[in-house]
């Protein structure tokens, strides 16, 4: 019962994490489109669904420490990977398939994310761009006359406006 009870988690965990993965690639299109109030709106769907996450691992966690028990194994040893190798043979092939759709989700997980990162670096990186030549422009050009002297000149937006 115990086995079923844990394989059952991490499908549904495994569901949780292909949401989430479903959201990533949802949340790419809005930062292309930077569409900022749907953004908002997906970011706030993903903290609902790691909150969810984090209680399915809290429930995984503690059928894991079950399982420590029952098989006489320290807690740290009890990894997905080590529950395959002890599995009785007629939950091998489930818990393999488990493993094998965690794991794939996990890197798909990262790959979007690390995706979005760079998205999101590139979109600072314009914005911080714009703004330093918009300082640039608005902040006057000292001109040094024949004498030495330094005259400011009045800050002018001419390069902004395409009819001046």
């Amino acid at each position: 019962m115990l086995l079923e009870d844990l394989a059952q988690v991490l499908g549904q965990e495994a569901e949780k994490y292909e949401a989430l993965l479903r959201l990533l690639r949802q949340e790419r299109g809005l930062i292309v489109k930077g569409n900022l109030q749907a953004l908002d709106e997906l970011m706030k769907r993903k903290e609902t669904l790691a909150l969810e996450l984090k209680v399915m691992q809290e429930a995984r966690a503690n059928l894991m420490i079950k399982v420590s028990v029952m098989y006489g194994i320290p807690m740290m040893e009890v990894t997905l990977f080590r529950l395959v190798d002890l599995v009785p043979a007629s939950h091998t092939t489930s818990y393999q398939a488990l493993l094998n759709r965690l794991v794939l989700l996990a890197t798909r997980l990262v790959e979007e994310n690390n995706g979005n990162s760079a998205l999101l670096d590139r979109s600072v990186a314009y914005v911080r761009g714009s703004l330093s030549f918009l300082t640039s422009v608005v902040t006057p050009v000292p001109l040094y006359q024949g004498d030495g002297r330094v005259v400011a000149q009045p800050p002018s937006l001419s390069v902004m406006n395409s009819q001046i």
